[in-house]
């Protein structure tokens, strides 16, 4: 609500009293938080699972940190091939035109995220925080629900090793060009991450 409707009277009320410097996201929660506020922050983790950056502009997004990729899974960049600088936005990645930069892209990012990345949609004035798991970007509790569902079910069998590996297509990593032992490193962190 305070990122989908940032105008809204409770919004600015929010804002005004819990996060006047930062988003929602980033929020923290001090002793003397309403009851309401500490609910919310209870519930943080579920939706910073189901919101990612919508790109407009590229200039308030971060390419490594930031979740902005329109795919089910990770929203996030998985690996780049050349270094980028860690605090780099997005804007580097778009042409004068607004458009994406493919020739850059392709180059930057393993191809999986390259073509991640070229399927996003872009275009407008301001980059704005958007609720994946709906048509429309706007939170409901609905699409939070089957979300918490979802990763109920998954931490429920996360212990079946043979049931979360069904989950993610490895692939991108076991066919990199890589050494072995860098695809064998990928593989662990990409796991582990997932199964948090």
């Amino acid at each position: 609500m305070a990122s989908s409707k940032p105008q809204c009277l409770l919004a600015r009320i929010f804002k005004h009293n819990y996060f006047p410097a930062s988003n929602v996201l980033s929020a923290p929660v001090g002793p003397s938080s309403s009851f309401i506020w500490r609910s919310i922050m209870a519930t943080r983790y579920l939706i910073q699972a189901g919101s990612r950056w919508q790109v407009r502009n590229g200039l308030s997004i971060s390419i490594l940190h930031d979740c902005w990729i329109a795919r089910s899974l990770l929203f996030r960049v998985i690996a780049a091939l050349h270094s980028l600088n860690p605090e780099a936005t997005m804007d580097v990645l778009l042409t004068g035109d607004g458009t994406w930069n493919k020739d850059l892209i392709n180059v930057v990012f393993v191809p999986d995220d390259a073509e991640a990345i070229l399927h996003t949609s872009i275009g407008g004035e301001v980059d704005t925080l958007r609720w994946h798991y709906e048509k429309y970007g706007c939170f409901t509790v609905r699409s939070a629900f089957r979300l918490a569902y979802r990763e109920a079910r998954h931490e429920s069998s996360a212990h079946d090793e043979t049931s979360s590996a069904r989950l993610v297509n490895w692939s991108f990593i076991w066919s990199a060009c890589v050494p072995p032992k860098v695809r064998l490193f990928a593989w662990i962190v990409c796991r582990n991450g997932y199964q948090r």
